[in-house]
């Protein structure tokens, strides 16, 4: 009894501690996670050498400021000239072309190097959050200036801007062909050669102005402290202390009085929050942990999945927290193999006998062979895009999976606390998100309408993983075995409920409706059904009257953030027809050209996938990847269809709210949420010793 009201004290002073940490700290700084941090001084660094090369060629070039470079001129002499002049004359011509072709080339170097410049910085401004909205007008100039380019970088279509190839083919004709090609190619260099120079003003001008947005987005970025009235830090101080209550309520329950799994959270919370190499102490611990407690590997990517985008530094490196936590699992389940076979104790391999695990092998062979394939795509753009996400979304996640099988065929981890594992974190990120709400953070303003983002970068993405968490709370309340279990999946349901309506995230909204109805259709519990569908329809009737305006604007699906959805699934079905077999890679549709396939973009919200679970997945894996995710999907639905146990009706609901907010988002492929899919297939797969099915 002295030991439970000690745990219960240390915990309540750990929750406490972290409610302060929501009051009074800012959150930890938004991460590019595709990039290092350093990501808009190297690409500044690469501009400058770029421009240094170009400022060479230009100068080499300027022999041609004169009568040199009228190759007009020059061409149509070529007809009065002797044949001994005329090859001498042509030689000459196309060595200066050459010098023209040599000044494009660094000029398109240089341009390149400016769109990186100008992805690094928006990829920053998308990294301030809710700030980012503030900087919208900031980025207009940018915008029209682009419109001055010809395509693909521009809209200006009564000029064309020439390549680097275009004066080196001509070269070869001066210098190859009949008399008659020679001089028509001299005289298309003459008159390509203006646009050289035209494009060359635009860059400089191009440059001027990310600079100048630069400055802006230092100052904005540098300014986010603004005085807020008592009322705010009242009303934060009181969710803040109700967020612990309701934690300290339900951990003391979950963890049921185990130290270890407390300490590990401490440890957890060490690694990520504390700077390097302090937080190396944390990271030790973990592994030491893991290796005392294998069935932690189980848990810990679930808990670092809203963290993704939030990475853990190291040095100058920056990593997704489900990486780092992937190589400390991986550490530490080999300390207690080890472990385990200095004491004697070999692991045995009977488990491999059953037939129950082959699904997730056959899964993670399809998608490891699908993403293999999509590298060989002739669509793919950026190769090491496309790798890097390889590692991150479908190798780690499929190799964790397979070791997670291991814990649960050697009954070392239960299903139960996977999913507990999810929705407890989920709860904690949207109470973090009410709070900062009341003290007037992580709210992003898009179209009127104010909505919670908290610790994820966009409210869409929140609404994707509050809405899994949702639905999992809402079917263990409905379906759960004890009455316990019952009380505390209510008490979670509380901020996941206010969070996901905050985030005014239509697709959050439909997937957690879609799946209470599914398993109160399967349950057969008709009146809370029409009830529920009552209380639903008097709470948008009772909103309408208070804000008509704002409820119009967030049900008319045409509108919203950025660009209609249909417009993209049109853009997005038009890639799939170019490439439908492979597919275009991993990670590729942000780098698609918009003007080919018509993808509506937006100035630091650039369209990074379309928006649709098929066909993101088509996208990104091919025709294999989308057979191998609906034979997944095909599957679950057939292991759990009927099926009575709540464990599979919580799984039938996550799934439901992902497929159902998956055709309006993207909720699988990306190194965060694809652990939450595996875990689903890893629960569907698990069957119970003789003894739990006694």
């Amino acid at each position: 009894m002295a030991q439970s009201r000690q745990f219960d004290r240390v915990l309540a002073l750990l929750l406490l501690g972290l409610s302060c940490w929501a009051l009074f700290l800012p959150m930890p700084a938004l991460s590019n996670a595709n990039a290092p941090a350093t990501l808009v001084q190297a690409s500044l660094v690469m501009l400058d050498q770029q421009a240094e090369q170009r400022q060479i060629a230009v100068a080499a070039a300027s022999l041609l400021d004169g009568e040199r470079g009228d190759f007009e001129r020059r061409g149509v002499q070529l007809a009065q000239l002797s044949p001994e002049q005329q090859t001498q004359a042509r030689r000459e011509l196309a060595a200066d072309v050459e010098l023209l072709a040599q000044a494009s080339l660094a000029a398109e170097h240089e341009r390149h190097a400016l769109q990186a410049y100008d992805t690094a910085l928006m990829g920053q401004t998308r990294d301030l959050g809710a700030l980012a909205e503030q900087l919208r007008s900031a980025t207009w100039p940018i915008v029209e200036h682009l419109k001055l380019y010809p395509p693909p970088l521009g809209t200006r279509s009564d000029w064309l801007a020439p390549s680097s190839n275009y004066f080196h083919t001509r070269a070869i004709t001066i210098s190859n062909g009949t008399l008659e090609q020679a001089t028509q190619a001299a005289i298309e260099v003459g008159r390509s050669s203006y646009s050289q120079r035209q494009l060359r003003e635009l860059d400089q001008t191009y440059r001027q102005v990310l600079d100048q947005y630069a400055q802006t987005l230092q100052q904005t970025s540098t300014s986010q402290t603004n005085p807020r009235p008592w009322w705010r830090w009242a009303l934060a101080s009181i969710l803040a202390l109700s967020l612990a209550g309701l934690l300290w309520w339900v951990l003391r329950d979950v963890l049921a009085k185990d130290w270890l799994m407390l300490a590990a959270g401490v440890a957890l919370a060490a690694w990520f929050g504390l700077p390097w190499p302090v937080a190396a102490i944390g990271l030790l611990a973990l592994v030491g942990f893991i290796g005392l407690r294998p069935s932690l590997a189980a848990c810990l990517p679930l808990l670092a999945i809203p963290l993704y985008y939030r990475a853990r530094l190291v040095g100058s490196l920056s990593f997704p927290l489900n990486e780092t936590l992937f190589g400390i699992s991986i550490a530490g389940l080999l300390l207690h193999v080890v472990w385990r076979w200095r004491g004697g104790q070999r692991p045995s391999i009977a488990w491999f006998k059953a037939r129950w695990y082959w699904p997730i092998g056959v899964f993670a062979l399809g998608l490891v062979l699908a993403a293999g394939l999509s590298l060989g795509s002739s669509g793919l753009v950026e190769p090491a895009t496309a790798l890097r996400e390889l590692r991150r979304t479908i190798i780690e996640p499929a190799i964790w999976a397979c070791v997670v099988l291991i814990l649960l065929a050697t009954q070392r981890v239960k299903p139960q606390s996977m999913l507990w594992s999810y929705i407890v974190m989920a709860a904690w990120v949207a109470g973090d998100g009410l709070v900062r709400f009341a003290l007037g953070e992580g709210v992003w303003a898009t179209t009127g309408v104010p909505r919670l983002i908290g610790l994820l970068p966009s409210s869409t993405a929140l609404g994707v993983y509050l809405g899994a968490g949702l639905a999992g709370s809402l079917a263990l309340a409905l379906c759960a075995e004890s009455a316990k279990q019952r009380q505390l999946a209510w008490l979670l349901s509380l901020p996941l409920n206010f969070g996901v309506l905050l985030t005014f995230t239509r697709g959050a909204w439909l997937g957690v409706a879609g799946a209470a109805a599914l398993i109160l259709l399967l349950q057969r519990r008709w009146r809370l059904l029409l009830g529920a569908g009552g209380l639903a329809g008097v709470g948008l009737a009772g909103f309408a009257l208070i804000q008509p305006s704002l409820l119009a604007r967030v049900l008319r699906f045409g509108e919203g953030t950025g660009s209609a959805r249909q417009e993209i699934w049109a853009s997005a079905w038009r890639a799939v027809q170019d490439q439908p077999v492979l597919g275009f890679g991993l990670d590729q549709f942000a780098q698609l050209e918009p003007s080919r396939y018509g993808i509506p973009q937006i100035r630091f919200l650039t369209l990074a996938h379309p928006h649709n679970l098929l066909l993101d997945v088509w996208l990104q894996l091919g025709l294999l990847g989308l057979l191998v995710v609906l034979a997944m999907l095909g599957w679950q639905i057939w292991r759990w269809w009927g099926s009575k146990q709540a464990l599979g009706l919580v799984v039938l609901a996550i799934l439901a709210d992902l497929v159902i907010h998956g055709m309006l988002d993207q909720t699988m492929l990306g190194g965060d949420m694809i652990y939450l899919w595996w875990s689903l297939l890893l629960i569907s797969v698990w069957r119970p010793s003789a003894t739990e099915e006694s």
